[in-house]
């Protein structure tokens, strides 16, 4: 005992390399191991006991052995006690929501504490919160629903854990139940903003959650909700963003229609509105004519005059609000219009004849049904009548004079004579119309509603008004002739909300330059930038095919740039008013505002805009019940204003000072509806004619602006006409006034031609 007490384990019976050999080391494993077996050996056995033991090398031996058998004894142990803690904790995790999850309002069960401070471990923290974000467990005492997962696995018997004092006898644990797959998250999408916070970008919302503010764009990029804008830069934006305002208000979206709508009345009565068109069958199927659309290399409607227009839309396609818009595009949605019955009339198209005599006429279309008309007419399909949109196609392409073999030189892809080949702008003007369409309506939408309608006959009920209305003040828009930036944008450029724009037309819409290219003229020219005008042509067919004044369009919309009534005899203006760009072409500032109407009843969305041909009849054209009373509703909610300017002193070289009164006297019997007036230097028509509103100083130096003038023999107004007071001084004398006032001054102040002027003879 004594040896045993006192000899290192290295000393008996050989080296720990010996030791090593044969037990595997006794190293940090071992040695702890064989200190503990040979103190055992020391208390539990006697020399004569165990003679197995006397020899000190038997001795070591054992103690080896001891060693080995504890330290995995011990593992055995270590084994069985993580086994049955990670169980634990398992257990405490899946049942912790039955806990959470309770709604029968019970206080928390004993020991809740304790579960919920294990389950915060952070071994198990990331499977608690996902638990947490999971389904709500069941109430305690109910099934719990076995996991969405594909595979099953039984549950381990509940049997209860072994006491951590046992024997090392190896214990052989049941598979720990397989984890459920966690629920699958659904999130929620948050519904969308239904207003912006002021200086928030509000593009989507369209509206301010200020009451007091109001949605104000400053580019296609960005809008926010300010309670004043001011168009051009605003000092408080950062220095990286100090780009121009141009403070257009964005108004809410209207709902978008449900289904299709449609409305045509041939008369005043309500009775004309209902049933009262006609069905006319399209010679050619629509759907069947789709299945013809091809990659658009060829439009059999302007088979003369689509060539050019094609090659060059090919080589050089536009942009509309950053996308490149090719000719497939125009191809793949032309295509789905012929394809879609939009009208819902199969093979038939609903028709009202607006050449034919009557009053009261109303076609009322979506920009889908309007769109599908076109597509029509472009791939060469009519109604046995004829009609407008057709007949000018035709006309148009046959104008000008091609080469003799341009049929050929089309297929060979050659170049027309440019001197010789046919106008092109009503081409360009359609496909712009279907282009942007392509790009803004998606999956069958209607879009907005638009509206044609012509107004009863004139009688002589505007007397009853002139000693009740008073005359408003204009807004002097005199920016172009060298005076003050009055705000709206230029009225034949269509941009300014509820403003209708003025078509200054003889008797026919478009005059006669047929619908077919720019001229010197404004009424030949402005239609073409705002083809939906030149599509409603298609409800006529009488003599002429062509829309008669006075007629209003509602909802119209500016589908190419650039028309002002500024102009020039130099590029890019060439003596036209307006001129169509070489490269992306499409307006990519057109408004997209409209607002709710009722037309016979029914709510639809319009856009904010629209285009009144008038000749010589103010009031007929823009009072509101000279219109069916269907649609007279929505008349006073898209025209609130009037832009004009030239109308009665262009390229009749009319009286600027007389018309203007004309004007204003007319608007002044209106109701609710304010007037915009527009001075230019060199108008295309006129140039310089209207310097002459101005008083002698502004005169003087708007001619300066007007002269030189390319084309003009000489001055066609000289500076000794610049004489009187202006505009500006007439309307602060009669402002506020009865329009009888001005009326009976202008009936006792000219008699005549005036000696000096007619605002020198009113102001008298």
């Amino acid at each position: 005992h004594a040896e045993l007490e006192h000899r290192p384990v290295e000393a008996m019976g050989g080296s720990s390399a010996d030791a090593g050999g044969r037990a595997g080391s006794a190293d940090s494993r071992g040695d702890a191991g064989a200190r503990a077996a040979l103190l055992e050996v020391e208390v539990l056995h006697s020399p004569g006991s165990c003679p197995s033991l006397n020899r000190p090398a038997d001795i070591r031996e054992f103690a080896l052995e001891r060693g080995r058998s504890r330290w995995q004894g011990s593992l055995r142990h270590c084994g069985l006690i993580l086994a049955v803690g990670l169980a634990c904790v398992l257990a405490l995790v899946l049942l912790r929501p039955l806990w959470h999850g309770r709604s029968d309002g019970v206080g928390s069960s004993p020991g809740r504490d304790e579960f919920v401070d294990l389950a915060r471990s952070d071994v198990h923290s990331d499977v608690h919160h996902r638990s947490k974000r999971s389904t709500p467990a069941p109430a305690l005492g109910t099934a719990t629903p076995a996991p969405a997962t594909s595979t099953t696995s039984k549950p381990a018997p509940a049997t209860s854990a072994p006491a951590l004092a046992t024997s090392a006898v190896p214990a052989t644990s049941a598979p720990a139940p397989a984890r459920p797959a966690p629920a699958p998250v659904v999130s929620t999408p948050e519904p969308p903003l239904q207003c912006s916070a002021d200086f928030q970008d509000c593009r989507e919302t369209r509206s301010c959650c200020d009451s007091g503010a109001s949605c104000f764009q400053k580019n296609g990029g960005w809008a926010a909700c300010l309670h004043e804008c001011t168009p051009g830069g605003h000092h408080d934006d950062g220095e990286r963003f100090r780009s121009p305002w141009s403070c257009k208000r964005l108004l809410p979206k209207p709902p978008a229609l449900k289904e299709n709508f449609w409305m045509m009345c041939d008369g005043l009565d309500k009775s004309s509105c209902e049933g009262a068109h006609t069905l006319l069958k399209w010679e050619q199927d629509p759907k069947q004519l789709a299945q013809k659309v091809g990659s658009f290399s060829w439009l059999p409607g302007a088979h003369r005059a689509d060539y050019q227009v094609l090659q060059h839309w090919k080589s050089a396609p536009p942009k509309f609000k950053g996308k490149v818009v090719q000719l497939d595009d125009l191809a793949r949605f032309a295509k789905e219009l012929l394809e879609s019955d939009p009208f819902g009339t199969g093979d038939m198209v609903p028709h009202v004849d607006f050449e034919v005599a009557g009053e009261g006429k109303v076609v009322a279309v979506t920009q889908r049904q309007l769109g599908f008309i076109v597509a029509n007419a472009l791939m060469g399909n009519g109604i046995p009548s004829g009609n407008g949109l057709q007949a000018a196609l035709q006309r148009c392409s046959a104008r000008g004079t091609p080469a003799p073999d341009w049929e050929k030189m089309r297929f060979l892809a050659a170049p027309f004579n440019s001197a010789s080949a046919p106008p092109t702008g009503f081409l360009y003007s359609l496909l712009s119309f279907l282009a942007v369409l392509s790009q803004e309506l998606h999956a069958g939408e209607q879009g907005t509603v638009v509206l044609a309608a012509k107004p009863r006959a004139e009688d002589q009920s505007w007397r009853d008004r002139l000693a009740s209305h008073k005359l408003q003040p204009p807004s002097l828009c005199l920016q172009s002739a060298g005076g003050e930036y009055c705000g709206p944008e230029d009225f034949m450029s269509g941009g300014t909300d509820f403003q209708a724009l003025t078509d200054i037309a003889g008797g026919q819409v478009g005059g006669g330059g047929g619908l077919c290219d720019l001229a010197n003229t404004q009424e030949e020219s402005v239609v073409l930038f705002y083809p939906e005008v030149i599509a409603f042509s298609f409800f006529t067919s009488g003599p002429s095919k062509m829309m008669l004044s006075p007629v209003a369009f509602l909802g119209t919309r500016r589908y190419m740039s650039t028309i002002t009534g500024q102009s020039d005899q130099g590029a890019p203006y060439f003596g036209h008013c307006g001129f169509i760009a070489g490269n992306d072409w499409l307006n990519d500032e057109i408004s997209t505002n409209a607002i709710e109407v009722s037309l016979n009843g029914e709510a639809v969305p319009m856009a904010t805009s629209s285009f009144v041909a008038v000749a010589s009849r103010w009031y007929q054209a823009y009072e509101a019940t000279m219109y069916n009373p269907m649609i007279e509703s929505a008349f006073r909610s898209v025209v609130k204003r009037i832009g004009t300017g030239p109308w009665g002193a262009g390229d009749w070289l009319g009286d600027s000072q007389r018309s203007f009164l004309a004007v204003w006297l007319a608007t002044g019997l209106l109701k609710d509806v304010s007037l915009d007036y527009y001075a230019y230097s060199r108008f295309c028509e006129n140039p310089a004619n209207q310097c002459l509103v101005l008083d002698d100083v502004a005169c003087k130096h708007c001619l300066a602006l007007a002269y030189p003038f390319p084309g003009t023999d000489g001055k066609a107004v000289q500076e000794w006409a610049c004489r009187g007071p202006g505009l500006g001084s007439v309307v602060d004398r009669f402002k506020g006034t009865t329009t009888a006032h001005l009326l009976d001054t202008c009936h006792a102040s000219i008699q005549g031609p005036p000696k000096t002027s007619v605002f020198g003879a009113v102001m008298r």
